[in-house]
């Protein structure tokens, strides 16, 4: 009946409220407007031999002697029996009060404004605790009990929150009211322990709380409107908003921490309270999160053993536990994942889970996705409604997998969902430890292996790999593209990478023969996002992007000492051609008629053609973009379009063209040319660039600057023979057949003012 009344009296002062929010966590107070909320005086939270007074508060700025929990009504204190407030030296005091007897204490931390503090004093007989943010500061061996005068006078031992008194101190402090927001007060008739206040800081309580009969008073004060906070442990001792008018406190949408958020802010060190978003250090009851997108992972390095309750990491977040130190999760361990990233840990010393591990994997619906397990013993009832496979090299056939088979670890799997995206979650102990399989060359040599641990691997690490008789080159199918992406030996392309994500599963090739693939723990790294270029140490990398609408594909060419033109096993990475035949397929022809998506070349001093090839299934509007990472400025890309008879500078941008769905994929014609290969033999001061060179029984005449209308072009055998000779036209550049010519010839471009020579086998 008495909650009834009370619902009643709330809806009615509804309309006597100070400020409405559409949703709130808390109570906001002014110390310019003199305000606070007030509780009238009550025999429950008249605490005597012993109690406990918790409470989260936010400060806008710190004003002396603010009060945050106050037991006192009166501006001479003389009802004054326990107090919390800021003290004038920017600290946290307390005191229990007994007519002229005080005992005090003040807390350790310096408490500054625009962060969350959680404080607690617990007293009894023995003493008196001070816990702020869940760590015991201050303690005293001294103690009082209280006692409590004029019960009957109802202007008397009211509780105030967000301020002292209930009446004006004088004119310069009035009430003392705090500048801050305040939310989750409560009072207790038992001192807590450590262990009792830990646990429940960062929660909200109900009546399954254990203590929840030593509650005497508890205000949420999350009622969202009104001039009224509830006592959640008894509807009898209501707050009140002073004053009541336009200048009583405000509702708040800010709400106490229930998880510690890694920021990173400070160092790697876990165990900084400065490096958590609340300024917070963790202890076994703290819920926490590491998000993704933070600069700096946490490291466990500092302490034996770090406790903590629940803890989730953010799909592409990491944690690393360093080696003879423990992670202790009291509750849950959890893995978010996104479409493309999970998350990570890495594990040298010890993790100790009371509750569940969970790792999670998004697998959208309607594409294939190549997927590996962390978790030892994984079994195949965990994808339930999905078709899975294994891959075998030696028959080049894949296999579907049935109910209640255990996934081997390093083995990957190809999986497809139909119609809707499915979140998979798989719970157990990590892999961790050495793995190997046998890779073998029965078909083509492309063998299906996985990363076997929660944790990205680097493909290109120094230790960790045993990589005998196979290729350099990984393959990974991604969905979303409906494309492979590669990388080989410091080049990837269609975002292929050295770094390979928890669950992700890839091809490697086998030499002929076959191979061994071995992995260990060494090969785990922090890394949760990939360059999708060249490593940091490569130069000499050309990108051509081709695109028609939202499909795209890649194919790279770059330059190395020790390949060669005769093909590199070691550099060269083989074009595997989509099975989506919206997407454009570019690539390049070996001499030895090999597709490739990489091609690696010696360093050139001399003009070098490259077939290049695209497969298009789609007819429409295309273009092709050069990307030159570190590639030598001193050598020009003309791209050759067969069909249209086209000669584009890529050095000057992208190529625009249309493509038919009928067209032949031997559409173009690559050149990489050293600039200045001719010399002007009458003036050498003309800054004319004219390049020429032939390529099967074409020569190719080029001018970067001018058109070379005026000009004409010779060409001697070498009996000095003039075999051919026409004038070049109004323009800058041209392609001559030639193919009748045969041998060394010399060649000869005539201009007004120099004569420019060199010698071409044709």
């Amino acid at each position: 009946m008495k909650t009834l009344v009370y619902k009643l009296i709330v809806l009615i002062l509804l309309f006597f409220f100070c400020d409405l929010q559409s949703y709130s966590q808390s109570v906001q107070f002014t110390n310019s407007k003199n305000n606070g909320i007030h509780v009238k005086s009550s025999t429950a939270l008249n605490l005597t031999t012993q109690g406990s007074i918790d409470v989260w508060f936010y400060l806008n700025s710190f004003n002396n002697f603010s009060g945050i929990v106050h037991k006192g009504d009166k501006n001479d204190f003389s009802d004054e029996a326990y107090t919390l407030q800021l003290w004038n030296n920017n600290k946290l005091y307390f005191a229990l009060i007994n007519g002229s007897t005080e005992v005090s204490l003040q807390s350790k931390s310096t408490i500054s404004a625009s962060r969350w503090y959680h404080v607690a004093v617990c007293w009894n007989s023995s003493g008196i605790n001070m816990y702020v943010n869940g760590v015991l500061e201050r303690t005293t061996s001294s103690s009082l009990t209280l006692s409590y005068s004029n019960l009957t006078d109802t202007s008397r031992n009211g509780l105030n929150i967000g301020m002292q008194l209930n009446e004006d101190y004088n004119t310069t402090y009035k009430k003392l009211t705090l500048n801050g927001i305040i939310d989750e007060v409560r009072i207790w008739n038992v001192k807590l322990s450590t262990y009792q206040v830990q646990k429940r800081m960062f929660q909200e309580l109900s009546s399954s709380d254990s203590l929840w009969n030593n509650l005497v008073g508890y205000y949420k004060l999350n009622e969202n409107n009104g001039n009224m906070v509830y006592d959640s442990k008894s509807s009898c001792n209501p707050g009140y908003f002073i004053p009541s008018t336009s200048d009583c406190p405000t509702w708040s949408s800010s709400a106490f921490p229930k998880y510690l958020t890694w920021g990173g802010s400070t160092s790697d060190d876990f165990e900084v309270a400065n490096n958590w978003d609340m300024k917070i250090k963790p202890h076994a009851y703290s819920k926490t999160i590491i998000p993704s997108g933070v600069t700096t992972f946490p490291y466990v390095k500092t302490s034996s053993t770090v406790n903590v309750n629940d803890l989730e990491l953010q799909s592409g977040a990491c944690l690393k536990i360093n080696s003879s130190k423990k992670l202790k999760v009291n509750g849950n361990l959890v893995f978010k994942t996104a479409n493309n990233t999970s998350a990570n840990i890495i594990v040298d010393g010890t993790l100790e889970v009371s509750g569940t591990i969970t790792f999670e994997r998004n697998i959208t619906t309607n594409g294939w996705h190549y997927i590996s397990s962390p978790i030892a013993n994984t079994n195949t009832n965990n994808f339930m409604g999905a078709a899975l496979y294994s891959y075998n090299e030696t028959s080049g056939t894949w296999s579907k997998l049935g109910s209640n088979t255990t996934l081997t670890p390093l083995r990957g799997y190809d999986i497809y969902y139909k119609n809707t995206d499915r979140l998979v979650s798989l719970s157990g102990t990590f892999n961790s430890g050495n793995y190997s399989l046998t890779i073998t060359r029965g078909t083509d040599g492309f063998n299906l292996v996985g990363n076997p641990y929660p944790a990205t691997i680097d493909w290109a690490a120094s230790s960790g790999w045993t990589k005998t008789n196979l290729n350099p080159t990984i393959y990974i199918w991604d969905p979303a593209q409906g494309n492979y992406m590669t990388y080989s030996n410091g080049v990837g392309t269609n975002g292929g990478s050295r770094y390979i994500p928890p669950t992700q599963a890839f091809f490697v090739r086998a030499k002929s023969g076959g191979g061994t693939l071995g992995i260990g723990n060494a090969t785990r790294v922090t890394v949760t996002t990939t360059t999708y270029r060249a490593d940091e140490d490569i130069n000499n990398v050309l990108y051509l992007k081709v695109k028609c609408g939202t499909f795209s594909d890649e194919t790279v060419i770059r330059m190395i000492n020790d390949a060669t033109f005769l093909g590199d096993d070691d550099f060269d990475a083989e074009k595997l051609i989509s099975t989506d035949l919206n997407v454009p397929q570019l690539y390049t022809k070996r001499q030895d008629n090999l597709d490739l998506t990489i091609n690696a070349l010696p360093i050139i001093n001399k003009a070098v053609t490259i077939p290049m090839s695209l497969l298009c299934n789609a007819t429409g509007e295309y273009s092709i973009t050069p990307d030159f990472i570190r590639f030598n400025e001193n050598i020009d890309i003309y791209l050759e379009d067969i069909k249209l008879q086209t000669i584009n500078n890529l050095r000057s941008g992208p190529y625009c063209f249309h493509a038919e769905n009928t067209d032949q994929p031997d559409r173009f014609l690559l050149h990489l040319i050293p600039i200045h290969q001719i010399t002007n033999n009458i003036d050498e001061d003309n800054t004319e660039s004219i390049e020429v060179f032939n390529y099967y029984g074409k020569l190719y005449i080029k001018s970067n600057e001018t058109e070379l209308a005026g000009t004409r072009l010779n060409i001697y055998n070498m009996l000095g023979k003039l075999v051919y000779s026409a004038p070049l036209k109004n323009q800058k550049n041209f392609v001559i057949d030639l193919s009748f010519l045969h041998g060394s010839h010399l060649v000869q471009v005539v201009g007004s003012k120099n004569v420019s020579t060199k010698t071409l086998v044709f």
